[in-house]
């Protein structure tokens, strides 16, 4: 009503605090429609950003805090069961499967005491590390015997220790106490009872 009152009134009629000097030769419904159009853009920001907020409440962040100095927590790795590590030995073994890719077949002699030779040398330089870093990119399915045969001769022996987080997590490796190490050496001078029955990388 007020817009068609003012089309019904020349502008010379009104009072003097409506009349601007844009009301000349200027529709009142003009400024009705720029009215909407502004209206309509709030909307449809406030849509965006209530969609926004939404998306947002459905994430939850996660703030862990480390004790640090004296208050740090040490969580010694618990000892790991030969089942639970066989178990796991056959989940990598899975996944490895998968990766592997066919190809040319080469004859390749890998036994257990090469492998134990060659992990008694990589504790020299560290002293823990994952079994699954003692396997190439593209292990053969008999390197791969061959070398969790080594890790568990190594274990029975005493130079290594297996131990794991949990049930089918990464088998960690490491340096077993001096006091044990010298029966690894009598078993590399023999070699290993699991070398006759390893069968060539396939």
């Amino acid at each position: 009503m007020y817009i068609k009152s003012r089309m019904l009134l020349p502008v010379e009629s009104r009072p003097e605090e409506e009349i601007s000097p844009s009301d000349e030769g200027q529709d009142p419904r003009w400024a009705l429609v720029q009215q909407l159009i502004q209206y309509k853009r709030v909307k449809e920001t406030a849509a965006i950003i209530r969609g926004l907020v939404d998306e947002r409440q459905g994430l939850l962040a996660r703030y862990v805090t480390q004790p640090q100095g004296e208050d740090a927590v040490v969580r010694p790795v618990a000892p790991a069961d030969r089942i639970e590590l066989w178990n796991t030995f056959n989940l990598v073994l899975r996944r490895l499967a998968e990766r592997i890719q066919p190809g040319n077949i080469a004859l390749e002699i890998v036994t257990v005491s090469d492998r134990m030779e060659s992990i008694l040398k990589r504790l020299e330089t560290e002293t823990t590390f994952a079994f699954t870093s003692l396997l190439p990119e593209r292990p053969t399915v008999g390197y791969l015997v061959a070398t969790f045969l080594a890790c568990l001769e190594l274990a029975r022996l005493g130079s290594l220790r297996l131990e794991q987080d949990a049930s089918f997590a990464e088998i960690n490796c490491s340096k077993a106490q001096p006091a044990a190490a010298p029966h690894a050496g009598e078993a590399l001078e023999g070699g290993s009872e699991f070398d006759s029955s390893t069968a060539p990388a396939e």
